[in-house]
């Protein structure tokens, strides 16, 4: 499995066995829903676009400015920002739906993305 800097943010707790498997089943589910994403961004320009705006999905030290991106990509800015709205809104619906799975409820849906957040995220 390709990293993308996820482990970096999974470094709060001690790894004990059910957290080595937390950790693993979050990394399984986002490294999935990129790939989904990563797909329905995969011709021409909008492959451009995706390799451009990644890594605002994940955020982290030493991403560009949105200023940046837009000049690599050779857009106005707002259009920068609407192509990245877009891009977060693909990527939140693909995760919850790799969530959502093995789920019968919507409320299981919920407090599993809760739980996987706080996995990613540790103060989420």
């Amino acid at each position: 499995m390709e990293k993308h800097g996820y482990d970096e943010l999974l470094i709060d707790a001690p790894m004990d066995e059910e957290r080595a498997f937390d950790c693993d089943w979050a990394a399984a589910l986002v490294e999935r829903a990129m790939t989904a994403l990563k797909s329905e961004y995969a011709g021409g320009q909008t492959a451009r676009v995706f390799a451009e705006l990644r890594p605002f999905l994940s955020g982290g030290v030493g991403l560009p400015t949105h200023e940046e991106a837009a000049v690599r990509l050779r857009v106005p800015l707002e259009t920068l920002r609407s192509h990245l709205f877009r891009l977060r809104a693909s990527y939140r619906a693909l995760l919850r739906a790799e969530v959502a799975r093995p789920l019968a409820t919507d409320e299981e849906v919920g407090s599993e993305l809760h739980f996987l957040c706080r996995l990613l995220i540790p103060s989420a």
